[in-house]
């Protein structure tokens, strides 16, 4: 029996089943219906948590009668950038956290980055609220203020302590999608890769293990006992609401920070569309190269670093 054609309401793009969002009685594709939306969700303390604006709570409800099925969830991300003050900062304290916008950003003190770091003085863990990918790479003026402060003592990079933790919306993912996720990360065949794309060089490996079993027992753990390994893995999965990349080195450099983030997108859009046995390195490669502009820094990166992963793959 063929799929049933949908088109959206807004762009007119043709759509199958499974990508149909459906919004105020309007069937939309993704791209629309994260313009349709509020982008930005709210983070308490102890875990990403996923709460509807007031404004699209009322909207939701009031049309409620006229949708025919139930609105998948958006992905929403979520980052902590690990970074510390160096002894002898040449600003007021005060004048770092007035940098830092508190209706897009907490800042939360984490003493694992002095302990890793001699150098640094005042530890400092800059925290967003979860936004969509869109909203998060239309609105990089948000972070220039954080990464300009590298000239005034903060550190994240060169204090090998520090990591960046990319939260994912764990109902974003079924079952099946989660899984390819994790097999693409803890596959050893991928292990090189992964560490390259991560940066971590060996140091800070310690809050980003990967735990030393087949790729197939690590995913089954990780899916249902989520806290078997801790949480100081590649991947950790026991937040209620959120999957936590904890792969990165930390960074103020925006086109290291923005590899990073495109790399998650990309993995989860490729994982997404593609089966298990396609979770290969060269897949990813070749997954990316149609999409010039989308992934620009982590192609520019690999570019970069063209002759180490090809000795990879």
């Amino acid at each position: 029996m063929d799929e049933e054609i949908y088109y959206c309401d807004e762009c007119g793009c043709d759509l199958s089943d499974s990508d149909v969002y459906e919004y105020n009685g309007d069937i939309l594709c993704e791209d629309c219906y994260e313009d349709a939306v509020s982008y930005i969700y709210r983070w308490v303390n102890g875990d990403y948590t996923f709460y509807k604006t007031e404004s699209e709570t009322k909207s939701l409800h009031d049309k409620k009668s006229e949708r025919s099925r139930k609105t998948k969830p958006l992905l929403y991300y979520g980052i902590e950038l690990e970074t510390g003050l160096v002894h002898g900062y040449d600003k007021p304290i005060e004048w770092y956290i007035s940098r830092i916008p508190e209706q897009f950003f907490a800042i939360h003190s984490d003493g694992s980055i002095r302990d890793g770091c001699s150098d640094v003085a005042i530890d400092m863990e800059i925290v967003s609220h979860p936004m969509t990918y869109r909203y998060l790479m239309t609105h990089k003026r948000l972070w220039e203020n954080i990464f300009n402060m590298r000239k005034h003592s903060l550190l994240s990079y060169d204090c090998g302590s520090c990591g960046i933790h990319i939260h994912l919306s764990k109902n974003y993912f079924t079952e099946e999608h989660l899984y390819k996720f994790l097999y693409f990360i803890y596959d050893k065949d991928n292990r090189d890769f992964i560490r390259t794309i991560g940066q971590r060089n060996g140091r800070g490996e310690v809050w980003c293990s990967f735990p030393r079993k087949n790729v197939k027992d690590i995913v089954d753990i990780l899916l249902y006992r989520t806290n078997f390994y801790g949480k100081e893995v590649a991947v950790n999965t026991y937040h209620s609401n959120t999957i936590e990349i904890r792969l990165f080195r930390g960074t103020l450099n925006s086109s290291s920070f923005y590899k990073n983030v495109e790399f998650v997108e990309a993995l989860v859009q490729f994982s997404k569309i593609n089966k298990l046995q396609n979770m290969r390195v060269e897949g990813f490669l070749n997954y990316i190269k149609q999409y010039k502009r989308k992934y620009i820094n982590l192609r520019n990166f690999i570019k970069s670093k063209e002759e180490v992963i090809l000795c990879q793959t």
